[in-house]
């Protein structure tokens, strides 16, 4: 799934289900920390950031949005094993 797609299905769904809004979300800060790690800059890395600490704030992925938010916000970035986005 393309990061737009998941950030498209949230903003296209006016209501989704909880569950739904959350894993779109999970899906995108997957989406948008691969990115970061395929071609590394400063807006790629404030999004994944971002999206992963959206995450953080409640619900069933706040262990793995914590560990990668700490992750990503060191000095060197490390690249997580978080579940594959696509595959």
């Amino acid at each position: 799934m393309r990061v737009s797609g998941a950030a498209g299905f949230a903003a296209r769904t006016p209501a989704p289900p909880p569950d739904l809004r959350e894993e779109a979300r999970l899906l995108r800060a997957r989406a948008l920390e691969e990115a970061y790690f395929v071609a590394p800059d400063r807006a790629r890395l404030m999004a994944a950031l971002d999206a992963w600490r959206i995450l953080s704030a409640s619900g069933r992925h706040v262990d793995e949005a914590k560990r990668r938010s700490k992750a990503l916000s060191g000095a060197k970035p490390v690249r997580g094993s978080a579940q594959p986005v696509c595959g």
